[in-house]
């Protein structure tokens, strides 16, 4: 929700308390909405964050750390100027409005203290930071509002600093003498609805509670008039004037707690989540609202804003990040779809090449009796040999003899056609079947390593780095179809793209967390995703394909489990079981996590999987064959569900969000 009023007064008490006497260290822009202090208080760095951003206006102490543009804004520029090394008197907000104000203590220029604020105004589109000398007239904006724009008022350098325009609403230090005069505690048992309902002016009367609340209180948001009519026990959307007497003086005694906890800064700073398996906080406020199933108490209501921005910036990033490589991936396979339908039609026309052989034997058989002109040759089914009549097209330009050379000379096109052209659907399938590994592998990527990694296959493997590349057999099953990343051994046949060149090969290894041409150390990958069985066995998941193939054949010892979905893209999972047994039920839950961390998830939870497992000793890598892919032999099979392991199988160490 957007930042209220009440939680505007819960956050000013928080900071100002935490930043007095802070001495500004460090002022940053790192975008046209925010504004980034570092602060220097009691041999502590804090970091300030304050955003004009129309869809995400705050102000609170955050641990994010972002990249700077190279050179700072005129703003940012003038902030520095002002008030680098100044010191933090108070941080304020006017009543219960969305509106911050910091005072600095500073020196101008002939070194005289000077006082200075800051004006936070998180109103949504309207939100502004506005930065004032000692005559509270406008140094500079962050947005300029001019006459054209706004004609009651102007918010530009020079200007005398006017503040938004009040709504008229009632403030919470008004409505607490009214609520405490309607002697609520004293009257429990009265029928009359007069003297409780005379607390809402005669318009509001007739509205539903939510919205007569909303519009009659300063600072409250939906959200907080739902809990009070929540905490009531009634229904936000009945109207005022339809209440009995008793349950008046319910909606009015729990607007009353809420009016005397924020008089007392008795708040419950909170973050709100879907599912207790969440990590995303959907929702803040000051108090503990009852609305939603899962609250997470927050030291301060500072640390819950900055778990909601930071994780929905984190995921914003990531989403983002994860549909440009989705369309990159998505836009190569279907190319790699394309050239699969042209090379298969290519091979189904290839195959008349018998025909065409048949022809030319046919001709040089009957040479003899063909005349020069002739344009067919007429064969019945005794001459053809197989019972059936013949009819063979002659080119009257040529002799029988060159009849009987050009048959022959397409045949011998059409076979090596036929040859080229099973190759190249072979390279399709493979580069079908790799692409739709990646596009499993993106959906199961929670990390910004995860998509790195993803981005680097695709760059060493992809059909840029194939081009330059020599050719390398392939990997297929029994039947010649391509089983995803794992593959159960069979004969080998057909080709492979190449591998990437040698710069390629250097750009893929940044993922190892080698230095790069530079000296700077790479970030290392994330480990494998780990879970615990409910038998206490790690299970290992592998992220990406280049994850695959070191978990597999690197990490895993030959005695450990190995489990893959068969015949489509999945990741490899690994029982770390040693020479133990593994029990019937670790198996299915190592076996539904297969299912689940592969392309079978999309079909939902009702779906039935094959997951083949066997030793990891068992699992084989040929020669030249892309990243993520094996064969394997002396399997067996299970068949379940796939289902997600954050439920079934939580990860040890977790922190609990309930």
């Amino acid at each position: 929700m957007p930042l209220d009023g009440i939680s505007t007064r819960c956050l000013t008490a928080e900071l100002n308390l935490a930043l007095t006497d802070a001495r500004v260290d460090r002022i940053h822009q790192p975008d046209r909405h925010d504004i980034l202090f570092v602060l220097r208080r009691r041999h502590e760095n804090l970091r300030l964050i304050v955003s004009a951003n129309p869809s995400s206006p705050r102000l609170h102490l955050t641990t994010e750390s972002r990249e700077n543009p190279a050179m700072p804004p005129m703003f940012c520029m003038l902030l520095r100027k002002h008030l680098l090394g100044a010191r933090i008197l108070s941080v304020t907000t006017p009543g219960s409005e969305r509106i911050v104000e910091i005072r600095f203590l500073t020196q101008n220029e002939l070194g005289d203290k000077v006082e200075k604020s800051l004006v936070a105004e998180l109103m949504g589109r309207h939100s502004n930071i506005i930065f004032l000398n000692q005559d509270r007239r406008i140094h500079d904006a962050i947005v300029h509002v001019d006459a054209a724009v706004s004609r009651v008022r102007e918010v530009m350098p020079a200007r005398p600093y006017v503040a938004p325009p009040d709504q008229g609403k009632r403030t919470i230090e008004d409505a607490a003498p009214m609520l405490d005069a309607l002697d609520l505690d004293n009257r429990p048992d009265s029928p009359e609805t007069a003297p409780l309902l005379a607390f809402f002016p005669d318009a509001l009367q007739l509205k539903g509670i939510e919205k007569a609340l909303l519009e009659l209180m300063a600072g409250f948001s939906p959200a907080l008039c739902h809990e009070i009519a929540f905490q009531a026990g009634l229904d936000g959307r009945q109207s005022l004037n339809r209440l009995r007497a008793d349950q008046l003086r319910l909606l009015l005694l729990a607007l009353r707690q809420v009016v005397r906890s924020t008089l007392n800064g008795a708040f419950r700073p909170t973050a709100f989540f879907r599912a207790v398996d969440e990590t995303v906080p959907v929702d803040f406020h000051a108090f503990a609202l009852s609305d939603f199933a899962v609250r997470r108490l927050m030291p301060s209501l500072s640390d819950a804003m900055d778990l909601y921005y930071l994780e929905r910036s984190r995921q914003n990033a990531l989403n983002q990040r994860k549909a440009a490589l989705s369309r990159l991936i998505s836009r190569q396979l279907d190319q790699a779809r394309r050239r699969l339908i042209i090379h298969q039609t290519d091979l189904e026309e290839s195959r008349k090449k018998d025909d065409y052989k048949r022809n030319g034997d046919l001709i040089l058989a009957y040479l003899h009796t063909i005349r020069e002109g002739q344009t067919t040759l007429s064969l019945s089914g005794e001459e053809t040999g197989d019972g059936e009549p013949l009819s063979v097209e002659l080119d009257p330009s040529l002799s029988p003899s060159q009849n009987a050379q050009y048959a022959y000379k397409l045949y011998a096109k059409a076979r090596n056609r036929a040859v080229m052209s099973e190759r190249f659907v072979q390279e399709d399938q493979s580069e079908i079947e790799w692409l739709e590994s990646l596009e499993s592998a993106l959906a199961a990527a929670e990390e910004p390593a995860d998509l790195s990694a993803i981005r680097e296959e695709l760059a060493a493997d992809g059909p840029s780095a194939r081009m330059t590349g020599s050719n390398e057999s392939s990997v297929t099953d029994d039947n010649g179809l391509a089983c995803g990343s794992g593959t159960r051994s069979g004969p080998q046949k057909g080709f492979e793209p190449g591998r990437p060149s040698g710069r390629k090969k250097s750009r893929a290894k940044t993922t190892t967390g080698k230095r790069t041409a530079k000296g700077a150390k790479a970030p290392a990958p994330l480990p494998p995703r780990r879970y615990v069985s409910s038998d206490g066995f790690s299970i290992l998941v592998g992220r990406n394909n280049l994850q695959n193939d070191q978990l597999t054949l690197k990490q895993a010892h030959k005695e450990d489990t190995w489990l893959h979905v068969q015949r489509m893209p999945g990741t490899h999972v690994i029982i770390q079981n040693g020479k133990k047994p593994v029990p019937q039920r670790t198996l299915l839950e190592a076996a539904e996590t297969a299912a689940y961390f592969s392309r079978a998830s999309v079909a939902g939870e009702g779906a039935k999987v094959a997951v083949d497992y066997c030793p990891a000793g068992h699992v084989k890598k040929p020669s030249g064959a892309r990243p993520g892919k094996v064969i394997y032999d002396r399997y067996q099979t299970l068949i379940v569900q796939p289902r997600d392991p954050k439920r079934l199988l939580p990860k040890p160490h977790s922190p609990d969000p309930a």
